[in-house]
């Protein structure tokens, strides 16, 4: 007998995972795995509503500092725009002195190092025309990346709620006796209930944003068909 088992062998079977019943026991009276589903299994915790409120309450500071970079990078990127556009105009041979004397007064404002930049602390008018067009850019990159991971958690904060109500709803319903098991929704019935949420939301009223929504779809259908239209060759339709 080797004294070292062989890698290459599979290891042993001892059995599937034991099916615990509602008191603990193990429920042996069929020797196959009976289907279990996890949402309401003794193998699982419950689910703790609070501690996942606490959580994001806990990181809530994070939006915060967030806000207050983009704040910095937003006034950086109007300092680099003045500057940028100062030598322009001395390229022209045009007078832009306010723009000069605008630009040189901002050390104070670059005290922070923001992400993907290393010269944020550098007053604008020593950098280069090349580090100008390239922090500009850079900090435009983050500031729309910014933008987009604001309206990714204002959507699953939408969604969040209107799942919340719609579940809320149907355990009212039940508890009135209108029905007599909840139905809980789909992904599709919690995306269109928190579009009208979205919709209710905004400024010009639901009306408008639907029409603007409607017009972006149609707008987006348009172009990818006028895409097709131009990978086909001449003569097929």
């Amino acid at each position: 007998m080797p004294r070292e088992v062989s890698a290459r062998r599979p290891p042993p079977n001892h059995g599937s995972l034991l099916d615990l019943g509602p008191s603990g026991a193990t429920s042996s009276s069929s020797s196959k795995p009976t289907p279990r589903d996890p949402r309401f299994s003794t193998l699982n915790a419950a689910v703790n509503k609070s501690a996942s409120v606490a959580l994001r309450q806990h990181y809530s500071f994070l939006s915060t500092m967030r806000g207050d970079e983009d704040a910095t990078r937003l006034r950086r990127l109007g300092n680099l725009r003045r500057e940028i556009r100062r030598r322009e105009a001395e390229v022209r041979g045009d007078d832009d002195g306010g723009a000069d004397s605008e630009g040189r007064n901002d050390a104070s404002e670059c005290d922070t190092v923001l992400d993907g930049c290393e010269t944020t602390t550098t007053p604008v008018h020593l950098l280069s025309d090349r580090q100008l067009v390239r922090e500009q850019a850079t900090l435009q990159q983050h500031h729309v990346r910014h933008q987009q991971i604001i309206g990714e958690h204002a959507a699953k904060d939408r969604k969040r709620r209107a799942a919340a109500t719609l579940v809320k709803r149907e355990v009212n319903d039940v508890v009135a006796g209108k029905k007599s098991r909840p139905h809980f929704p789909k992904r599709q019935e919690v995306k269109l209930a928190a579009q009208g949420a979205r919709f209710a939301e905004a400024k010009d009223g639901p009306e408008a944003a639907a029409l603007r929504y409607t017009a972006k779809r149609e707008g987006k259908k348009t172009s990818m068909l006028m895409g097709r239209e131009r990978r086909r060759p001449n003569g097929q339709r």
